[in-house]
């Protein structure tokens, strides 16, 4: 079990000019107190992002949906997920539409990357949509793909990123190379400002495989800036066991050299199982949140959500928190 706290009580004195001793105290804050998994179905992949007082969630297809949706005000109470996606573009076929993720253009934009089955290859591919509120429906009408390299296995896992410093919106990504014999590498590309539907130049490659426990990929990029540095965090090995865990990297450059952390940055402890599929969001208070998948149980037939609290150190390196299936609290 793993608390963070701080004081709950705080005294302010004031001596007059008797030395008598008047005291008042602080209000009494009230800790935010959570079990994981927060989401106790399968909601595999999910792409979280923070909005206001609200938290977005998007996850592969399951129980009949192409895409999986949920809303919260607090990371820990879930809405019952809807349907988002609920017709596939031409070139998509249904069964395997996975990873979605959602950015906000503006108030009245939205722009969801998702994986699907590319018909004509039979290959998984990143496809685009868009709706005018995070609820949906997104809608695409795209004939092809956006990101597609069938040379390099196809694509999967696209997750958004905007430069604030530039106004400049990127899509990272990784080639799904795992399929046929090659090198998965996760990539950065550039897409348009205004819409994000549109791939700007070239991809560039990021980071590849580096250690043992990676097995023979990397997969799920999720790329954000905190103070000096950019944060690549990623999902690695096969994921439909236990040797699936979190990984991070990280660089002074967006498009790299980008130093990979020696060893998983998140593994199984405490009954959390194969955790992966990860983003990070920012609650009104400040406090940073690992929102990830896990298996439920050592049957791997579902994948739940978890949160878990985490912080960034000025030399680059991230501390975890992590919490299973026990009452947990942080302060808020």
């Amino acid at each position: 079990m793993f608390i963070l706290t701080t004081s709950a009580m705080f005294l302010t004195c004031i001596i007059g000019q008797a030395q008598a001793k008047k005291c008042s105290a602080a209000p009494k804050s009230t800790p935010f107190t959570w079990t994981n998994p927060v989401i106790k179905m399968n909601f595999p992949d999910p792409g979280t992002v923070a909005d206001g007082d609200l938290y977005h969630s998007y996850a592969t297809n399951s129980g009949g949906m192409n895409v999986q949706y949920t809303k919260s005000s607090n990371l820990r109470d879930w809405q019952k997920p809807v349907e988002v996606l609920p017709t596939l573009p031409a070139w998509a076929k249904v069964g395997r539409t996975w990873a979605p993720e959602v950015t906000k253009i503006n108030s009245n934009s939205y722009t969801m990357y998702f994986t699907a089955w590319h018909s004509t290859s039979d290959r998984e591919c990143v496809g685009v949509a868009t709706a005018t509120s995070f609820d949906g429906p997104f809608v695409s009408q795209a004939s092809s793909p956006l990101i597609c390299p069938l040379d390099l296995g196809g694509a999967i896992d696209p997750s958004p990123y905007y430069e604030n410093s530039s106004g400049t919106r990127y899509v990272v990504y990784k080639n799904d190379g795992n399929c046929c014999g090659y090198t998965t590498t996760l990539w950065l590309q550039q897409v348009d400002t205004t819409t994000g539907t549109t791939l700007i130049g070239s991809p560039a490659a990021l980071t590849t495989p580096q250690q043992a426990w990676q097995g023979n990929l990397i997969e799920a990029p999720f790329l954000t800036k905190y103070n000096d540095f950019y944060h690549l965090f990623f999902s690695a090995n096969t994921y439909g066991n236990s040797n699936y865990n979190i990984g991070h990297a990280y660089s002074s450059a967006l498009t790299g050299p980008y130093t990979q952390a020696q060893g998983p940055l998140l593994q199984d402890v405490d009954k959390l199982i194969g955790p992966g599929g990860q983003n990070v969001v920012t609650s009104p208070n400040g406090q940073l949140w690992l929102v990830y998948h896990s298996w439920i149980d050592s049957t791997f037939s579902t994948r739940v959500m978890d949160i878990s609290p985490m912080s960034f150190a000025k030399n680059g390196s991230v501390t975890i928190t992590a919490t299973y299936g026990q009452r947990h609290q942080i302060a808020q």
